[in-house]
């Protein structure tokens, strides 16, 4: 794991524990090794960047952005930003092996719910 990485991944992982309103997701989370950890955040991000990418907030034009935020939800600006801020740096770090999706799926299954099949694809192919 890149030292780099380390500090961004113990930050988004405490922004989850604290922002997820779940009760088994701090003992999924807290379960995860750096590497299962940081490809959760990878694929989470790639997660995220989809949802932006359909409300068009996913975008280098910082105007249109803006326009963006303030057509959406004013009140929730800050969230919008923090979540293109989370796929700005996350979204980067390297894709999960086959190995750690096997297990990250195996633990949400555990420790929160079983995934669909469509949940399961997309933690293979984003």
């Amino acid at each position: 794991m890149q030292t780099s990485n380390l500090s961004e991944i113990i930050f988004y992982k405490d922004k989850l524990i604290l922002s997820n309103t779940d009760v088994h997701f701090s003992d999924f989370i807290n379960g995860l090794t750096e590497v299962e950890l940081s490809g959760y955040l990878y694929i989470e991000a790639k997660r995220v960047e989809c949802f932006l990418n359909e409300l068009g907030l996913n975008n280098s034009d910082n105007n249109a952005k803006n326009d963006m935020l303030h057509h959406h939800a004013i009140k929730s600006q800050d969230n919008f930003l923090f979540l293109i801020k989370f796929v700005n740096d996350c979204a980067n770090f390297p894709k999960p092996d086959l190995k750690t999706i096997l297990s990250l799926i195996s633990k949400h299954e555990t420790y929160i719910r079983k995934l669909t099949e469509l949940e399961k694809k997309f933690f293979h192919e984003c």
